[in-house]
């Protein structure tokens, strides 16, 4: 297996911006000291790297797409530039909604759904915080790895403003990340790993829950190499 170049992903919306950690060697720095868990450290990459994560949409949720009927109206959670809603959009012909912080990313992603005339627009937003004040057919997150407490607010909010009978799709690094013979990229911290069991408890409500363990090669901008990860694909109750 070929090593991909190491970086670390502390806080990853945006679908995952690699930087670099400012955790002291005792672990004794908070979360605020990483440049990655700040908007500025976003804006800087996305303005030097126009495709950051590639231009193609997340696999992971291209693989569910015929789940998503056309019409549908998307929400997308760390969108970064919203390369999977406006792929979404253009093979779907749904509409969208992307949440990200990064206010460049944002400003990417308009600039490019004008350009193709879809209806993808966006809200500049911490997720850490956000709440959402509308639902929507179908929830979208890839690869926002929250730390334990920011996670549980993340799985609050997709829960709500996802609508009856309605599709929720999740998709993280998980624990064996970390220990496996995987390549070396996303979070380097086991604290923000997602445990299979943590998601399945916190959608334990709804129906057609599908929570697995998969091992994916990973080929969207940075984040390149084989992954350990967790995908989430269950719907709302009507």
């Amino acid at each position: 297996m070929s090593v991909a170049e190491p970086v670390s992903f502390e806080m990853m919306s945006s679908n995952g911006i690699p930087g670099t950690s400012m955790e002291s060697t005792d672990g004794s720095a908070t979360d605020e000291t990483r440049p990655s868990s700040n908007p500025p450290f976003w804006d800087v990459r996305y303005a030097r790297e126009p495709e950051l994560f590639g231009a193609s949409p997340s696999a992971f949720v291209m693989q569910h797409a015929d789940e998503i009927p056309p019409g549908a109206q998307i929400l997308e959670i760390g969108a970064g530039d919203g390369r999977t809603l406006r792929g979404l959009a253009r093979s779907r012909d749904v509409s969208g909604v992307g949440v990200d912080f990064s206010r460049e990313a944002i400003a990417t992603g308009r600039r490019r759904a004008a350009a193709h005339s879809l209806d993808v627009a966006f809200e500049h937003a911490d997720i850490r915080s956000w709440s959402p004040s509308s639902t929507w057919d179908v929830v979208i997150v890839t690869f926002v790895q929250l730390l334990p407490p920011e996670r549980t607010t993340l799985y609050a909010g997709m829960r709500t403003a996802v609508r009856p009978g309605g599709l929720v799709l999740g998709q993280w690094f998980r624990p064996e990340h970390l220990s496996g013979a995987f390549d070396r990229v996303g979070p380097n911290r086991p604290d923000r790993m997602v445990p299979p069991a943590e998601v399945e408890t916190a959608f334990k409500s709804f129906h057609d829950l599908s929570v697995t363990s998969e091992v994916v090669s990973l080929n969207e901008g940075r984040l390149r190499g084989e992954a350990a990860t967790i995908h989430l694909v269950a719907r709302r109750p009507a």
